[in-house]
């Protein structure tokens, strides 16, 4: 009984904190410095509920706990002139909120000296809870507005993907659904989007298809044209050659031995009965064959990479890829060769390779302008 008084306040803080909601996932300050004694005491209470050392010790610490998360409202809303405070304030609001919660599951208290405790409970903590998550949304709103406009401003993308991280915090935190928030946050993903245009020269064979349409995170990769969309980036794709090599078989061969059973050697006595039986192994020799067939295609391409804002050719990469495909088959006695690929196989692997090779370096190129 002693090590389940002394284990199971511990266990029960920690679930309490892991479960204490959006306060401890978005900012901030998930306990203040009492809390962790104020919740060791409420588990003793719950144990006994009628210890007065034990109501003595939560009355003493709820109203720290409350006093210090007062004052500390009063410091953050004296200095709150912008209103970055607000998220800060809610996260406090809430946090009394959880803790006044559970003090009034252990109530009515009174000890067995027949001591009533003077609890510290604020009133009308709800209604300042919701309102406080209702100034802190809006701050946050007000903020991706602000960055939407500079984003149209300047055609910022950083902008519009800080006004699209503030509308997600919202819903993630305060409301799943605030003000034209849906609206706003389709903006953000259209204006913090880098769309590349993919442009193939010289070539009667293009490596993507002409309605090809590909969205990696903040990048979306056109290989033609759409009507009323501004592309970022204009890859010109040259000189692409793909080379499939002939057929390559390697057969070796390996000899084998192995017993194999031609009959008995059966021992009787002079009555006619089985007194030993013997099995008789011969030896054989097998030839195992082992025929690989390979093939190996090598694909290039020469990428120069445009920028359209401010219009300049930001980079010029060549591309080297090779693909190798591999069979092999083992028989014995007679040798026999899988069949290698195609030529149009190889090609096709090839023109995959080629189109996530030019995918990837945009990715990486894009990644590193605007992380």
């Amino acid at each position: 009984m002693a090590v389940l008084y002394r284990v199971f306040p511990a266990i029960c803080v920690f679930l309490f904190f892991q479960c204490s909601g959006p306060v401890g996932a978005s900012f901030k300050e998930p306990t203040g410095p009492y809390d962790a004694a104020l919740m060791e005491t409420v588990v003793s209470v719950r144990l006994f509920p009628r210890a007065h050392n034990n109501i003595l010790a939560l009355e003493h610490r709820l109203r720290q706990a409350q006093t210090h998360d007062m004052e500390l409202l009063d410091s953050l809303g004296r200095t709150n002139g912008s209103g970055e405070h607000l998220p800060y304030i809610h996260a406090v609001y809430q946090r009394i909120k959880s803790r006044q919660e559970v003090v009034q599951a252990l109530l009515p208290l009174k000890s067995r000296r027949g001591y009533v405790p003077d609890l510290l409970m604020i009133e009308r903590i709800p209604e300042m809870e919701q309102e406080s998550r209702r100034q802190a949304a809006n701050y946050f709103y007000e903020k991706a507005e602000t960055g939407l406009g500079l984003s149209e401003q300047y055609h910022s993308l950083i902008a519009a993907r800080s006004a699209a991280d503030h509308l997600d915090r919202i819903r993630k935190y305060y409301y799943p659904h605030w003000r034209q928030m849906d609206v706003l946050r389709r903006r953000a993903d259209t204006l913090g989007t880098s769309f590349v245009l993919i442009r193939l020269k010289e070539q009667t064979e293009p490596l993507f298809p002409p309605n090809f349409e590909e969205k990696v995170l903040w990048i979306t990769f056109h290989a033609s044209p759409r009507p009323g969309c501004l592309y970022d980036y204009e890859v010109h794709c040259r000189n692409v050659n793909i080379l499939v090599a002939p057929e390559t078989t390697n057969t070796t061969t390996r000899t084998e031995e192995k017993k194999v059973k031609c009959g008995e050697k059966v021992e009787r006595d002079t009555a006619g009965r089985v007194i030993k039986t013997e099995e008789i192994y011969r030896t054989e020799q097998t030839v195992i064959y082992t025929c690989e067939t390979s093939r190996t295609v090598h694909g290039q391409a020469d990428l120069v990479i445009l920028r359209h804002y401010p219009a300049d050719t930001i980079a010029v990469l060549p591309l080297k890829e090779v693909h190798t495909s591999q069979d092999s088959k083992i028989h014995e006695n007679t040798p026999e060769c899988p069949a290698s690929p195609s030529h149009a196989y190889m090609e096709g692997r090839m023109q995959s390779c080629l189109r996530m090779a030019i995918l990837r370096e945009m990715r990486t190129l894009i990644e590193k302008e605007y992380p």
